[in-house]
């Protein structure tokens, strides 16, 4: 999408004459730019057109909405089209405005504070009156990610360059993802038995926090809000973490089963992506990118330790 092409439609459809436009750091979801008002008011634009992501966010949107006006303004909230409308259709592609912060995306946070801010979130569930979507421990690309899979390996789906080497990598790690994935299964039966009490996740919120100071930051991308328990954003944290997270919330101990079976959840539904990266009509440098991703970030990066974790005590 040409930022004349975003221009138009921001002018267009919220009715505000745009000064600037500035390309922001690229997501895996979205498309983004900075956008600066005729009267110096800032904005935060996502163009989203991959199709596996857009019904997500624009169930998440009026609960964004509706978080922000129960107090919570350390979040990002759409901005109303001039229809009342959160987003904009573009063909099969949808647009969002949201408020933008004086901060950056950063990891350098003091996790206590981000503890307390998560809890503070949490805590604001009971008090929304939207609908919210809500966890049934589905793995929503549970078909997707088993037919290529499979088609993967058996070379029904291998047809050029890109798909070999995805190939060479899975047969690599066949019998380890094989084994994580009936682990999570398991577990998901488990977390069906358990039942326990649900409040509104981020689901990536580490990963996805504006920084000030150490003390004063943001969580943005709240793309996927599901009504679920604590553990989906408190299976990657800290002991520090958990001491802001008491401060607010002094009952609160995570459960290892919910702690193992979502930390295998993001694994699943990360590659899941991945794959639908990969496969796909997009360049070779795109898809490559991806399959190096999947490789040294879900295979033999930063979530291995966490795999590990999963192995040494999970409660299957």
């Amino acid at each position: 999408m040409t930022e004349a092409k975003i221009t138009r439609i921001i002018e267009d459809n919220y009715g505000f004459r745009v000064l600037g436009l500035k390309p922001a750091p690229r997501q895996f979801v979205a498309e983004t730019w900075f956008v600066e008002s005729e009267n110096k008011q800032r904005f935060f634009v996502k163009y989203i057109d991959k199709q596996l992501f857009i019904p997500e966010v624009v169930a998440s949107l009026p609960v964004l909405d509706a978080m922000h006006k129960a107090g919570i303004d350390r979040i990002n909230w759409p901005i109303l089209t001039n229809a009342n409308n959160f987003y904009v259709e573009i063909d099969k592609a949808i647009l969002v405005l949201f408020n933008a912060f004086d901060a950056l995306q950063s990891y350098d946070y003091s996790e206590e504070a981000f503890g307390s801010l998560l809890a503070k979130i949490h805590g604001i569930t009971a008090k929304i009156e939207v609908p919210i979507p809500t966890e049934d421990y589905s793995y929503a690309y549970k078909d997707s990610f088993e037919s290529r899979l499979e088609g993967i390996l058996s070379s029904q789906l291998v047809t050029d360059e890109v798909t070999k080497k995805l190939k060479q990598i899975l047969l690599k790690y066949e019998k380890r993802i094989r084994f994580e994935y009936d682990l999570f299964q398991s577990l998901t039966k488990q977390m069906i038995e358990l039942d326990l009490p649900k409040v509104i996740t981020h689901g990536d919120a580490g990963g996805n926090t504006l920084v000030k100071s150490p003390n004063d930051l943001y969580i943005i991308d709240w793309d996927s809000i599901l009504l679920a328990p604590a553990e989906r954003d408190t299976w990657i944290p800290s002991s520090k973490f958990f001491v802001g997270y008491n401060k607010v919330v002094p009952t609160f101990t995570p459960n290892k089963v919910s702690t193992d079976f979502y930390t295998l959840m993001y694994y699943f539904r990360s590659m899941a992506q991945y794959f639908d990266e990969i496969i796909s009509e997009k360049t070779d440098e795109h898809r490559l990118e991806n399959l190096h991703a999947i490789e040294h970030d879900f295979l033999e990066g930063w979530i291995k330790k966490f795999l590990l974790r999963v192995y040494s005590k999970s409660g299957s």
